[in-house]
């Protein structure tokens, strides 16, 4: 039978005389290079499943719900066609031979570390309903389908004009996610999907086309097309252009807080602003050097900008135990009031490209006890990665400021099993800075 075959798991050259699709679990994904090795397939699927958990998108109770409205534009950014979900109305399912009625109503569902995964349906009997009853959860993903369907057109009139839409889109996702770990909140995304949706309208009014955006210098860079009939000004001044295929082109270069242009029509002027989107502060390694104490481990902390490296080194003896951990502080100076999330910068070079067990815990001056930052199931990615701690949501008057960063490392299972007799010493963490993104 000529039936294509589908296969959900990571790339791999041995594969691809046998193999149509990939679709790789998201959990391949983190890794630097990943997105690389499928670029010459023509067709390409991704996998969502319990696993893995934030930051990476997903379809959790335990989760935000913008996280299943931006996993369609990250399909868009990465040219992934199919989205595999393994289940929808699994409200029934106890297990292998288990058939009882569940009461998700009044009792969360819990597998694989994680809430309602299989359950963006439920029966509204209790509604008095003959119908299944959607989510909010189905709702955002439906949402994120109806942007993507805009992405797509507005993608192809782009092409029609010789220039890519995924650059600008791999611009603003700057600000939502940094490859597939999702950094974004709510008034961010609303400010981007404004963006998008203006450049929609006025491609199809004017012939604008916005590409080439970069961040450069503190500012934004970039191309503008427009129709010959329609010219672009900035801060009241008409700027100069050059006529290539019968349009005008423009480049400029502006600051991210006044990248507010207007394009001029024989009768109408059209607002159109770049900006405003959010900010970035970077805290290189070298002065996280300084934050940085021990709690249960003797671990060195050495910074070495030779040979590339450019990062602190954490050299973490396993003898005291199988998690060791590290303190961060957050001086005031940072000023985290508006943070969206800080992304911490690490290179795991571990051998054989293995994930490293992390943990991540925050104490704020007015709770006693530590938050948790990240899931249970999240892991460090081999190579460079960043690691995102989310405080968009977090409310500061009641939690007071971020004073310290609990950062562990272990639960290598593969590794721990093999310590019997010698005591390994772990050389391959590198923290490599911090970068905050701010509203």
């Amino acid at each position: 039978y000529n039936i294509p075959h589908v296969i959900t798991t990571h790339y791999h050259e041995k594969y691809d005389a046998f193999i149509d699709t990939y679709c790789p679990l998201f959990w391949y994904l983190q890794l630097e290079d990943s997105f690389d090795e499928y670029a010459h397939k023509n067709e390409k699927w991704w996998y969502g499943c319990n696993g893995p958990t934030s930051p990476c998108p997903t379809y959790h109770l335990d989760d935000h719900l913008l996280s299943p409205r931006i996993l369609s534009w990250l399909q868009y950014k990465y040219g992934y066609i199919g989205n595999l979900y393994w289940a929808v109305n699994c409200y029934n399912y106890q297990g292998a031979g288990q058939h009882e009625y569940y009461d998700f109503y009044s009792e969360i569902k819990w597998s694989g570390h994680v809430n309602l995964d299989g359950l963006l349906a439920y029966p509204g009997e209790i509604y008095g309903l003959d119908e299944n009853v959607a989510t909010l959860r189905m709702e955002e993903i439906r949402a994120g389908m109806e942007d993507y369907e805009i992405l797509y057109t507005l993608g192809n009139a782009y092409e029609k004009c010789g220039v890519s839409l995924k650059e600008t889109v791999a611009y603003y996702m700057e600000f939502l996610s940094r490859g597939i770990k999702i950094i974004g909140e709510n008034t961010v995304f609303t400010r981007i999907r404004e963006i998008i949706f203006d450049l929609y309208e006025l491609h199809f009014e004017t012939g604008l086309c916005v590409c080439n955006l970069r961040a450069k210098d503190g500012g934004i860079s970039g191309r503008i097309l427009l129709d010959e009939q329609y010219a672009l000004r900035y801060q009241s001044t008409e700027l100069s252009y050059d006529t290539i295929d019968g349009r005008k082109v423009y480049e400029f270069f502006v600051s991210v807080d006044n990248a507010q242009f207007s394009i001029v029509g024989k009768d109408k002027i059209y607002p159109l602003n770049l900006g405003n989107v959010a900010t970035s502060e970077t805290v290189d390694a070298k002065t996280l050097l300084n934050y940085a104490s021990n709690v249960n481990a003797d671990m060195e902390f050495v910074y070495d900008d030779k040979n590339a490296q450019d990062g602190v080194q954490l050299i973490i003896p396993t003898a005291r135990g199988l998690i060791q951990t590290f303190k961060l502080s957050i001086p005031e100076k940072l000023e985290l009031n508006n943070a969206v999330a800080l992304l911490l910068s690490f290179d795991n070079r571990k051998d054989e490209k293995k994930f490293e067990g992390i943990d991540i815990q925050a104490k704020f001056a007015n709770e006693s006890e530590l938050r948790s930052m990240i899931s249970r199931d999240t892991w460090l990615p081999p190579l460079k990665s960043v690691m995102p701690v989310y405080l968009a949501n977090n409310d500061w008057a009641k939690s007071g400021k971020l004073e310290y960063l609990l950062i562990s490392f272990g639960e290598d299972n593969e590794e721990y099993q093999l310590l019997s007799e010698k005591t390994p010493i772990k050389k391959y963490l590198w923290l490599r800075g911090m970068e905050i993104i701010k509203k």
